[in-house]
C-alpha cells in the first residue's frame, strides 16, 4: 500500500512533484508576548515575524490574520495601544482596505516603547554583573554567559578576552576557580604547557572537573551499597538486606550473641535497652535495642556488680559517716576520746567549736561505741552495760 502519491505540482511537466502524506504533523508553537516589563520590542517583532512566516507552508499569513495574531501576543499598555489603533482605523475604513498599513502602523507605535541606548547599556551591564553560576552545571551556565557577552557586544560594551576570562572565573566561584588556575596543559599547536588564556579554555576545564566529581560521587555510592551488602552477607542475612533490616530482626534471634554487645566487645547484635534495664519498661516505639528478658537480666546484674566494685559495698559513697566511724576507732584514746572532742565542738549553739569539731557531726553511728558499751539515744550519751 502506497502512502504517498506523486503529482506534478505545477502541471507543466517540469518534474516538480508534491508528496501527499496520510500522517499529518501539527506542531504546537509558543507565541512571543510583549508586556510592560519587556523593553525588547525589536526582539519581540523579530520572533513574531519568524513564527508568522511558517504559516501556509512557509508563505506566511494574510495581513488581516497578522493583525489578529498580533493582538493575542500583546499585554497591558501595549494591548491598549493596539486596541486604540484598531478602533481608529476601523472607523475610517482603512482596516478593511489596507490591513498591511495598519499592521505596520501598530508595529511602529510599539517600537516607541523600546528602551534608549543609555537605558539598554545600563540594563545589559547590570545583568552581566549579576550573572552567577551558583548551583548550575557548567553546560547550563555556558549559554547564559554567552548571551550576556553577546548583549554587551550589541550595545558597544564588548570586553577584551582577558576581561571575559577574569569575569568568567569570578562568576563560577572559588570552588572551581582554584582548580582552573592550577591547571597547566598544552593548548592548540603550542609546545609549552601554560594556563588558560580565554574563558572558553576555562570552561573546558570546568566541564572536566565537574565530570570527575560526578564520577566520584557515583563511585562512593556504589562502594557504600556494596559494603552494606557485604555486612549483611557476613551476618547470616541475604545479600539484598540492609543494616536497618538486619537490626529489625526479632529479639530472640539476638539472645545467643547478646553478651558480645553487653560486655563492650565488638559484636553485631544490638545492645540492651537501658530504659528497659533501669525502669522495667520501654515506651519508645520501634526501639532498635534488645528487650529480651535474658538480656535485660544479664545487663542489670552487670550494672550492679560494677556499682559494688566502685563503691565498696555501696557504703563508701552513699554513707560517708562510715568513714568517720572507722577513723574514730583508729584514733588515739578510742571512740570515747574522739567523741568527747566532737561533743566539745558543739558546746554552744550557733558558735563553731574547737579543733576537729569544725564541720563534723558529733553524733556517732552504729559501730562507734566501744566493747561493753551502748548508746542511749534518749539522753544522747554512751553508757556502760554491766
Amino acid at each position: 500500500m502506497k502512502l504517498t502519491k506523486d503529482k506534478d505540482k505545477d502541471g507543466d511537466g517540469s518534474g516538480h512533484r508534491e508528496l501527499r502524506n496520510v500522517i499529518r504533523i501539527t506542531p504546537h508553537i509558543n507565541w512571543p508576548t510583549l508586556g510592560d516589563d519587556d523593553q525588547k520590542v525589536d526582539r519581540f517583532v523579530h520572533k513574531l515575524e519568524n513564527t508568522i512566516g511558517l504559516a501556509n507552508d512557509g508563505r506566511g499569513m494574510a495581513p488581516a490574520e497578522k493583525l489578529i495574531t498580533l493582538g493575542h501576543c500583546l499585554r497591558q499598555s501595549r494591548l491598549m495601544v493596539y486596541e486604540l489603533l484598531i478602533e481608529r482605523n476601523q472607523r475610517s475604513g482603512k482596516l478593511q482596505t489596507e490591513p498591511q498599513k495598519v499592521y505596520s502602523e501598530i508595529i511602529a507605535r510599539l517600537m516607541e516603547f523600546s528602551e534608549g541606548m543609555f537605558e539598554r547599556q545600563g540594563r545589559v551591564q547590570r545583568e552581566f554583573s549579576n550573572l552567577q553560576k551558583g548551583n548550575l552545571k557548567g553546560l547550563q551556565f555556558q549559554p547564559l554567559f554567552e548571551a550576556a557577552v553577546d548583549e554587551l557586544d550589541m550595545v558597544s560594551l564588548g570586553k577584551s578576552p582577558r576581561e571575559l576570562l577574569l569575569a568568567y572565573l569570578e562568576k563560577i566561584g572559588p570552588k572551581y576557580r582554584n582548580d582552573i588556575l592550577k591547571d597547566k596543559r598544552i593548548w592548540g599547536s603550542s609546545c609549552d604547557a601554560r594556563a588558560v588564556d580565554t574563558w572558553r579554555e576555562a570552561h573546558r576545564i570546568l566541564i572536566e572537573v565537574e565530570a570527575l566529581e560526578e564520577g566520584g560521587r557515583s563511585f562512593h555510592a556504589a562502594i557504600g551499597a556494596h559494603q552494606d551488602q557485604a555486612w549483611s552477607s557476613s551476618n547470616g542475612g541475604t545479600a539484598t538486606k540492609t543494616r536497618a533490616q538486619e537490626r529489625a530482626r526479632p529479639q530472640e534471634q539476638w539472645d545467643g550473641s547478646l553478651m558480645a554487645s553487653t560486655t563492650g566487645q565488638p559484636g553485631d547484635a544490638p545492645g540492651v535497652c537501658y530504659r528497659k534495664r533501669d525502669t522495667g519498661t520501654c515506651d519508645r516505639p520501634n526501639c532498635p535495642y534488645n528487650h529480651s528478658a535474658k538480656v535485660v537480666a544479664a545487663a542489670k546484674a552487670k550494672k550492679e556488680a560494677k556499682g559494688r566494685s566502685k563503691g565498696g559495698d555501696g557504703q563508701s559513697k552513699q554513707n560517708p559517716v562510715g568513714y568517720q566511724a572507722a577513723w574514730n576507732d583508729a584514733a588515739p584514746g578510742g571512740n570515747g576520746a574522739r567523741n568527747r572532742s566532737l561533743s566539745r565542738g558543739k558546746a554552744r549553739k550557733g558558735h563553731r567549736g574547737k579543733g576537729d569539731a569544725r564541720g563534723r557531726s558529733s553524733t556517732p553511728t552504729a559501730g562507734t561505741a566501744g566493747p561493753g558499751s551502748s548508746w542511749d539515744a534518749a539522753k544522747g550519751r554512751r553508757k556502760r552495760s554491766g
